[in-house]
């Protein structure tokens, strides 16, 4: 399997959130002790077994590192940040930030449109994520913020020249104005943790799991288990975006010549005697690559439509990555 190194990872992380990254020879670390502190977790922490690392001295990604082995990173802890800068990986990476990486970081991109897919491929083994549930918890979040700084602000907790002992009496009535919403707040929080960690473990064990079997033998003939309903057949594919692009069946024919198209074939199909098996791609890979606006081949999609159409004609892979969709909702 591909490995990347130091130089990968700080063309992948770069000067991006100086103060949490530490990126050493061996490893990428949390920059402090406090950081540490507030986002505990690394891909160490959810593997179990022989030969598996202690997470109290292991680095949250290894260096060298597989596409793998970063994508478990971005899961969670440090690496979540990620998502903030190359996009949330339902959908990511954005094109546009990729090619803002330079003409030397070929390798860097590489390794992030891996990673990227094995996240996806990985959820489609697993199982997709509540992700209305964590978009009821983040709400709940954004809006206690809002109102905890007009608590403060009408209770004048940080009004200059009070003493600690007012300041600290303000802040309790600031709070009690607030103790409905931080009482939801921690249950949102909750809630989400019984489902979030559990899926999160799963995740990072069939991630690493796959590149295990790949390491033990490059010629196994091992395929993780899909989701078979959120694939499509070509013909499929044709019928929902060929109207819009012109894509037709010689698309398919080198699929290697369309590296994002390659990408999104997950089983590669075989023909032989009496036997034809039909190769199956993920329509959501295949819709992000036909509503990049750098695509050559075929008619131009916008986004907007691109997403209209795989809700239209693959409503099962819409709900899973509808948090993705850029459209107002209504």
């Amino acid at each position: 399997m591909q490995t990347y190194g130091k130089a990968v990872a700080v063309a992948i992380i770069g000067n991006h959130f100086p103060n949490i990254y530490d990126i050493r020879d061996d490893g990428v670390w949390p920059m402090k002790d406090d950081v540490e502190w507030i986002l505990p977790w690394s891909p160490a922490c959810d593997m179990e077994g022989p030969g598996t690392p202690d997470p109290l001295d292991a680095p949250n990604l290894p260096i060298p590192f597989t596409a793998n082995e970063l994508a478990a990173f971005m899961l969670d802890g440090i690496g979540a940040g990620l998502s903030s800068i190359y996009g949330a990986w339902e959908w990511g990476p954005d094109a546009g930030t990729l090619e803002s990486m330079g003409v030397r970081a070929t390798k860097a991109r590489e390794a992030l449109l891996a990673a990227y897919a094995a996240l996806r491929d990985a959820e489609c083994a697993v199982g997709p994520l509540d992700r209305e549930l964590a978009n009821r918890k983040h709400r709940i979040a954004e809006e206690l913020d809002e109102k905890n700084g007009e608590a403060n602000a009408r209770e004048g907790v940080f009004e200059p020249g009070v003493s600690t002992e007012v300041s600290r009496a303000r802040r309790r009535a600031a709070g009690e104005s607030i103790a409905e919403l931080m009482d939801a707040d921690r249950k949102a929080e909750e809630a989400w943790k019984v489902v979030f960690e559990p899926w999160r473990k799963a995740m990072v064990r069939e991630l690493l799991s796959l590149q295990t079997s790949e390491d033990e033998s490059e010629n196994s003939t091992f395929e993780p288990e899909l989701n078979y309903e959120m694939l499509a057949t070509r013909d499929q594919l044709i019928e929902a975006f060929g109207h819009f692009t012109g894509m037709d069946a010689s698309w398919f024919k080198n699929v290697t010549h369309s590296p994002r198209l390659l990408s999104a074939r997950k089983v590669v199909g075989q023909g032989g005697r009496g036997h034809i098996a039909e190769p199956l791609f993920c329509p959501f890979e295949v819709m992000q690559w036909l509503a990049d606006a750098k695509r050559r081949k075929g008619r131009p999609l916008s986004v907007e439509k691109a997403w209209e159409l795989l809700e239209k004609n693959f409503s099962d892979v819409y709900c899973v990555r509808s948090i993705g969709d850029p459209r107002p909702a209504g």
